[in-house]
């Protein structure tokens, strides 16, 4: 690493582990503001030494670029590339874009987790939001080691960004979570925020809370 007092450059660091490396490159500033350019490459690495219960071995690239705004917030694009290996002894790949304005961006997501598929793409700006997931399904056994049963559908939330309308066409079966089972869940239908015209049918069986 090389710099002064004002900038720092990453020719390389590594972090190593029994599993693989995280090489890290890029530079980063701090006067008159703080900003950075870095890009990461995985080979191997493995979440577990930082989240406990996330084990893997996982490969992919991660860059990074944006600053510090005057008004406190942030500026950022960051992008997730060939995102592969194994998560939770969970085959995985994936890939994602997050552009990031202050309070307003936009992304979207592509991720593949032992048997879940997820994409998810959305915009938010200052007055208005629209975000659509579909799940594929969702085995919530992959995202949440406490989790399991399937979710498939649909979900969608779109117009003013306080206020915004529910469109959701979703099924699920098996649900359980910290002591929560639900045998079958379905959701389906449009809830607008205000006024009427929305139907949304929520309907369930063998619940325990």
């Amino acid at each position: 690493m090389r710099g002064d007092a004002r900038r720092a450059r990453i020719e390389a660091l590594r972090a190593t582990m029994p599993t693989g490396v995280l090489d890290v490159t890029g530079e980063a500033g701090w006067d008159p503001q703080v900003d950075w350019n870095v890009a990461a490459v995985l080979d191997g690495f493995d979440p577990g030494y930082f989240a406990p219960g996330w084990d893997g071995d996982v490969n992919g690239r991660l860059s990074s670029t944006g600053q510090l705004r005057a008004d406190g917030g942030i500026d950022a694009d960051v992008a997730i590339d060939d995102l592969g290996g194994r998560l939770r002894e969970r085959p995985l790949d994936g890939d994602g874009q997050l552009r990031l304005r202050g309070s307003e961006g936009s992304g979207k997501l592509a991720l593949v987790l032992g048997s879940s598929r997820v994409q998810a793409e959305g915009t938010v700006d200052a007055t208005r939001m629209d975000v659509r997931a579909a799940l594929q399904p969702l085995d919530l056994a992959d995202l949440l080691p406490t989790a399991g049963g399937h979710l498939q559908g649909t979900v969608r939330l779109h117009g003013a960004r306080a206020t915004p309308d529910l469109a959701a066409e979703l099924d699920g079966n098996g649900l359980q979570w910290d002591g929560y089972t639900i045998g079958r869940l379905g959701i389906h239908g449009a809830l607008p925020w205000r006024g009427s015209g929305g139907e949304l049918r929520v309907e369930g069986d063998t619940l325990q809370a």
